[in-house]
């Protein structure tokens, strides 16, 4: 999230590196050009395809279902930004292939600016978004009398379009630090159209890096923590519920509410975590260890472990719509509505959590 703009730009090296590594701890020019090359010219490609059409659907059943409930502009506002995490990933994996080379164009440096910012734009966006969510439902269970008046639709649309902006506005810095022009490729002993640096504006370029990995890992930490507050407040209620020697029917029942309430927040989590834990972390080496770049000691590992990164970026803006089928009964619904085909296939869902 926070240097996504840059993995995969081809680095410029000679075999200096590869000459000393003595310990093993290199990986070769060949050896990374095949990891990256299946990870974003096969992988992501397929990933991001279904992405694009799992969040199409996604919006249609949203705006279907209507967007005047908080948890349905939160889901609407969710599956945009995965659609156009989806569909600039599949630009960014036709920009790094490798059919490109004999182009007067260095599709990889200028990916930066055309393709790779608007990327790391959205794939930040959907974490703050989820983060929201959890945030969100975590005050439904802490103050189920008060939450109407807590979270409104005009306060999570406000919300919704305060995190777009910012958002955008944080990585604007970025634009100011490169820019395309003609550039000489020793390599190639070409001239090509690549991405040039302003030398003076590179200190803040590295501290908006810097910048965007901490507000990420804050995002983990602050998601960790919600959702604990969420599982401890639900289950303090269900405990309570059976102790006040409620009606055994109604006591059933927001117990299978509370446990389906708990499910979801785990997946949510879990999703969020196993996804945006490598890119997190990555960022934060990034700013940590500077031979840890596009033109330090270990360049290669940046570009696999980066592309590896990005795939599993690519794989939650696009397994949402399986989350939906088996937990939302209203969306599994609208679904089987939509595509009456999928009647007998689709998933059903189990203890599903009722929309608000």
């Amino acid at each position: 999230m926070a240097t996504l703009c840059e993995m995969t730009s081809v680095p410029v090296k000679s075999e200096t590196y590869e000459q000393v590594d003595h310990l093993g701890i290199f990986i070769s020019d060949n050896e990374r050009e095949v990891i990256t090359l299946v990870n974003y010219t096969f992988l992501c490609r397929f990933i991001s395809l279904f992405g694009i059409i799992s969040n199409l659907i996604n919006l249609v059943i949203f705006y279907r279902q209507g967007l005047n409930s908080t948890i349905n502009i939160s889901f609407f506002a969710l599956a945009l930004s995965d659609l156009c995490c989806s569909f600039f990933q599949q630009l960014f994996n036709f920009y790094v292939s490798p059919l490109f080379d004999d182009l007067p164009v260095q599709f990889a440096d200028v990916q930066h600016l055309t393709i790779g910012v608007q990327r790391g734009i959205f794939s930040k966006i959907t974490c703050l978004i989820t983060v929201y969510i959890t945030a969100e439902r975590c005050l439904c269970v802490a103050f189920p009398l008060h939450i109407k008046q807590i979270i409104t639709t005009r306060r999570t649309t406000a919300i919704i379009v305060l995190i777009y902006l910012l958002t955008v506005c944080s990585f604007v810095p970025l634009y100011t630090s490169s820019y395309l022009g003609w550039k000489f490729y020793p390599e190639w002993n070409q001239t090509r159209i690549g991405l040039i640096a302003y030398t003076e504006n590179q200190a803040a370029s590295a501290i908006v890096y810097s910048m965007l990995a901490i507000s990420g890992l804050l995002s983990f930490i602050a998601v960790i923590i919600l959702a604990a507050i969420l599982i401890a407040k639900l289950r303090e209620k269900s405990a309570w519920v059976k102790t006040a020697n409620a009606q055994k029917e109604k006591a059933g029942s927001l117990s299978k509410r509370d446990r389906a309430t708990m499910r979801m927040v785990v997946l949510i989590v879990s999703i969020l975590i196993i996804c945006y834990a490598p890119s997190t972390m990555l960022g934060v080496v990034t700013v940590l260890e500077p031979e840890f770049s596009p033109g330090g000691k270990y360049y290669n590992w940046y570009y696999v472990l980066w592309s590896f990164a990005m795939l599993f970026e690519t794989t939650n803006s696009s397994v949402n719509i399986f989350l939906y089928l088996k937990m939302s009964s209203k969306y599994n619904q609208t679904f089987r509505e939509i595509f009456p085909c999928f009647e007998k296939k689709v998933m059903k869902p189990t203890n599903s959590v009722s929309e608000k």
